[in-house]
């Protein structure tokens, strides 16, 4: 049973913590997500390509669980449109569902399932890839597989770059809210 389950105690802080606690954490994690494409903008990487939104919602959804992971990703595109104008209106409908799903899954998969960080972190890839196909198939001018395409190829350094910087991170974290929390 290789990678299924977490050695320590199960790590639910969205249990232990006060709404107001949770308020300023989701808060802090959509500020994240909205800066952090605008920094990699300004030194030339572009947003399709590393995926820097998809890094504080997956990290929300794994460090908080599935409602602050849902709620990132539902409201970080929205708040980064209406200050940068960025994402574009016409990839909204297909990015919100998306990441969307990439928190609400890496909080399941991680808070719920127990899964280890890299196997929660491969189900919410897999999983918010086959919600943006869904929203493709049901909004996108351009045919599902042309997106699909389109997310993976544009997309593979930022993929790769989550496969090797999340995993670490939650757990360093965890380590972390573990000593301060106790």
């Amino acid at each position: 049973m290789i990678g299924f389950t977490i050695p320590h105690r199960q790590i639910n802080y969205a249990a232990r913590w006060q709404l107001s606690q949770l308020a300023v954490v989701t808060a802090a994690l959509i500020v994240a997500a909205v800066a952090l494409p605008w920094l990699m903008r300004q030194i030339g990487m572009a947003g399709p390509n590393f995926l820097a939104m998809q890094l504080p919602v997956l990290l929300a959804g794994m460090l908080f669980g599935p409602l602050v992971g849902l709620t990132t990703g539902l409201l970080a595109p929205l708040v980064s449109q209406a200050l940068s104008g960025l994402p574009p209106l016409a990839a909204l409908a297909l990015l919100i569902p998306e990441l969307a799903a990439y928190g609400l899954v890496a909080g399941l998969a991680h808070h719920s399932l127990l899964l280890r960080p890299w196997v929660a972190l491969l189900v919410a890839m897999i999983a918010g890839r086959a919600v943006l196909a869904l929203a493709a198939a049901l909004l996108a001018p351009a045919p599902v597989s042309v997106v699909m395409a389109r997310a993976i190829l544009a997309g593979w350094p930022g993929i790769f770059a989550q496969l090797l910087i999340i995993p670490p991170l939650v757990v360093a974290c965890q380590g972390y809210l573990n000593r301060n929390d106790a």
